[in-house]
C-alpha cells in the first residue's frame, strides 16, 4: 500500500511521488508516516527525510518546515530548504 507525497521548498517542487513510508525529523522527535495515517500537521526541524517505496530509499536534507497528512491520506512536506542526498 502506498500514498502520494509532495516535498516543496521555496525553490519549487523538489519531489512528488508515491511512497510506502516517510520518516521525518519532527520538532518533538523523528516520526514515520505509513499508508492510511490519520490526518495531522507536524512542525519539522532541520534533518534528514527518508522516503521509501519497496527497497528504494530517497533521502533529502531539509531545513525547518511543516509536514501535513490530509483527509485523503496524501502528504505534503513544506520546508525552507531541501537538498537530495
Amino acid at each position: 500500500m502506498s500514498y502520494k507525497i509532495s516535498l516543496i521548498s521555496p525553490a519549487g517542487k523538489i519531489f512528488e511521488g508515491v511512497v510506502e513510508s516517510a520518516i521525518a525529523p519532527g520538532a518533538e522527535g523523528n516520526f514515520e508516516v505509513l499508508t492510511g495515517h490519520a490526518p495531522m500537521v507536524v512542525r519539522l526541524k532541520a534533518g534528514t527525510v527518508t522516503l521509501r517505496r519497496g527497497a528504494q530509499k530517497t533521502l533529502f536534507a531539509i531545513g525547518s518546515g511543516v509536514f501535513e497528512v490530509d483527509q485523503r491520506h496524501n502528504a505534503l512536506l513544506l520546508s525552507d530548504s531541501a537538498i537530495p542526498q
